[in-house]
């Protein structure tokens, strides 16, 4: 796994998905989405590479997970695993007048025809 970061200020910029074949990544690859995605160059990026087996639980820990890298001299040593995400509520909309008027309709014709039928066993039965 790949972590890219920007130089500037450490600030993450893409956490890349794990690969079997390649089990520490592609950072030259993962650089340049992350540039195409956030424009810049090569010198403005660096990455930390994470072993998707042997740092599997860290790697977990990062896909639902806030976290940060450790610097020491400029470069990222670790990974600081931090606060759960916790997914916003979804939005529930009222639904509109129309919606309601249609929904009401389409109740009174279903209990009409009901109604229909019933009449129709009631008098045919006669």
């Amino acid at each position: 796994m790949i972590i890219v970061y920007r130089k500037s200020d450490g600030k993450v910029m893409n956490n890349h998905n794990t690969n079997l074949v390649l089990p520490e990544g592609n950072p030259g690859v993962e650089i340049a989405n992350t540039i195409n995605c956030n424009g810049g160059s090569f010198e403005d990026y660096g990455y930390f590479s994470l072993h998707d087996i042997n740092d599997i639980e860290i790697v977990e820990a990062t896909r639902d997970h806030i976290f940060t890298l450790e610097f020491v001299g400029g470069k990222p040593i670790r990974v600081i695993v931090g606060d759960k995400i916790i997914p916003p509520e979804p939005v529930i909309q009222s639904p509109t007048l129309e919606e309601k008027l249609n929904s009401l309709w389409n109740a009174q014709s279903e209990t009409n025809a009901t109604l229909l039928e019933l009449m129709e066993l009631t008098l045919g039965g006669m």
